[in-house]
């Protein structure tokens, strides 16, 4: 099983230069969070996605990136 993020807005994949995804569940969020990506309230937003506030560091979630329906599926099969 590989682990990636996913953003909770616009359905897109974390993905970094060695890497697209990782064995560890909690490293691949730790991954998209050094990446710029930012989890709150139990979701996690890409850095198109995402922006605060400057008076009050409020999140601010891109709207206009969300997508109606998300639905990704990957099969990786791993045969020695």
């Amino acid at each position: 099983i590989m682990y990636t993020a996913m953003c909770d807005n616009c359905g897109g994949l974390h993905q970094e230069d060695i890497a697209a995804g990782w064995s560890d569940e909690d490293y691949a969020l730790e991954c998209a969070i050094d990446g710029g990506w930012h989890e709150e309230d139990g979701k996690i937003y890409c850095p198109e996605c995402h922006s605060f506030n400057d008076s009050n560091d409020e999140l601010i979630i891109d709207k206009s990136r969300t997508k109606k329906l998300q639905v990704h599926t990957y099969s990786l099969d791993l045969e020695d």
